[in-house]
């Protein structure tokens, strides 16, 4: 279903991707083609996107080309290896050329490698359990159901100065312990590379979101263990739409890296929504809303609640 909604975006996205009349001609006076006007562009994620479109309006050829185009550009910016969600993109393109063009195997093994690239990727997994003619897995990550593994208790300092708070310690369970029932924490445990990227777009929407939903959010603990996550110039909109809508969030100071390497923190940020009884309810992405929803379903699906509380540090 998703493909096919791209067939609609056809246009939009060559009219971004080939300029508006930029480099129509070449040599003399050649009228270029719209995949010859395409060629170069360096957003190869919008080439893979029209790929997937023209594919949707059904002209195969073309989608093919553009794949290879959207190949090259990858190439070109140095993308080799660098993003696996890139690289998954790519695959799962190929995947649909490959089936639609009768290569049920090729189709196959394209959409295989595209998981194993993206594991958490919904739409990558349903494309594979299509092919497989089976229904989608979608497993609840390892944290959810569990305690929070650790009741920290942390100095409320940003180690670059951007933030100041006015109180001295911030600690798990002063916080979890006044929790109503749907109500959560946000706990994020900032890592080093990129994790300023990630927690500013988190930040953005949880903001909106407790705007939007003011009685599901009481606050943001923001542990860090370095500066690089924090670095001024990434942060200042984030934060200051944080400041604008309201939604209470703190920096806390973890120089051990205690509640990160507690909690066994496979990505940057990592992210646990902590309900009232400090049962862990979701560790998805925020930017997209993925994780709030799930915690709201999962606190209130019957079923279990922490076995063990989180050991103090």
């Amino acid at each position: 279903g998703m493909v096919d909604a791209l067939a609609e975006l056809e246009m939009p996205l060559l009219r971004y991707l080939g300029g508006a009349g930029g480099g129509l001609f070449s040599g003399f006076g050649k009228q270029k083609t719209a995949l010859e006007r395409i060629t170069g562009h360096p957003d190869y994620i919008a080439l893979n996107l029209l790929a997937l479109a023209k594919l949707a309006r059904g002209q195969h050829d073309e989608a093919w080309q553009t794949l290879e185009i959207a190949q090259a550009s990858r190439i070109a910016a140095d993308q080799a290896s660098y993003s696996s969600i890139d690289l998954s993109l790519e695959q799962f393109t190929a995947s649909h050329c490959l089936h639609t063009s009768g290569d049920v195997p090729g189709a196959l093994a394209a959409a295989r490698q595209a998981r194993e690239l993206a594991p958490d990727i919904e739409e990558v997994e349903r494309w594979l359990a299509h092919i497989e003619d089976r229904e989608p897995e979608f497993p609840d990550p390892d944290w959810i159901g569990k305690p929070f593994p650790v009741a920290y208790e942390l100095e409320a300092s940003d180690p670059i100065n951007e933030v100041v708070t006015p109180i001295d310690r911030v600690g798990f369970r002063e916080i979890v312990d006044t929790l109503r029932p749907g109500e959560f924490l946000l706990v994020m445990a900032l890592g080093t590379y990129r994790s300023n990227y990630y927690y500013n777009l988190d930040m953005e929407r949880v903001a909106e979101l407790k705007r939007a939903f003011p009685d599901r959010l009481r606050e943001v603990h923001v542990i860090t263990h370095g500066t690089y996550a924090l670095d001024a110039d990434h942060r200042r909109r984030a934060e200051g739409l944080c400041r604008e809508l309201n939604l209470p969030f703190v920096i806390l100071w973890d120089e051990g890296a205690e509640v990160a390497n507690a909690a066994e923190a496979d990505g940057w940020p990592a992210r646990f929504m902590v309900d009232h009884t400090g049962t862990i309810r979701s560790t998805e992405r925020l930017m997209e809303e993925e994780g709030f929803w799930a915690a709201l379903a999962r606190a209130s699906s019957p079923g279990a609640s922490a076995s063990e509380p989180p050991q103090d540090v």
